[in-house]
């Protein structure tokens, strides 16, 4: 037997914070997934090819570049990650918009060989990984961004 859904003038206290919460979890369930695709990523076996040429070429730009972001369009996280990076004005950067690409989970998957995340962003100093929003943010946050930058020969040294 299923209890009705009560009328909103009949709600007490209780009910409107119940809501409030449900309202609130729902929140964090979809800003957690926005950047991630709602396909499962599994792939068959029988693509290794493909995955082992997907594999060169994320290392090939690890290596060509002294930073590379792998980033979405859409994705709210990999946008606000660019405004970090911008006012640094990383001149050897790579920006790869992943879900501009047809194999863009099997590209994540890889990825995740390196970060061992399977969202974006994902940013990369000499080929190692730095860190998603969370770590980028914090470390600007902390003022430790432009000292890393720096180490890494991405921007020059101040003076």
């Amino acid at each position: 037997m299923s209890v009705p859904f009560p009328k909103p003038h009949t709600w007490d206290h209780q009910g409107k914070m119940r809501l409030i919460i449900c309202g609130m979890a729902l929140v964090v369930v979809m800003s957690s997934v926005i950047c991630e695709d709602q396909i499962q990523a599994t792939t068959p076996a029988d693509d290794s090819q493909e995955r082992e040429q997907i594999a060169k070429e994320i290392e090939k730009m690890l290596l060509a570049t002294k930073a590379v972001l792998f980033s979405k369009t859409y994705c709210p996280y990999s946008k606000r990650v660019k405004l970090i990076l911008e006012p640094y004005r990383i001149k050897d950067i790579h920006v790869e918009e992943v879900n501009l690409r047809n194999d863009s989970l099997k590209v994540q998957d890889e990825l995740e060989k390196y970060s061992h995340i399977h969202t974006v962003p994902q940013f990369f100093l000499n080929g190692k990984f730095v860190g998603n929003f969370d770590r980028i943010n914090k470390l600007e946050s902390d003022g430790k961004l432009r000292q890393i930058l720096e180490d890494a020969g991405a921007i020059p040294k101040k003076h």
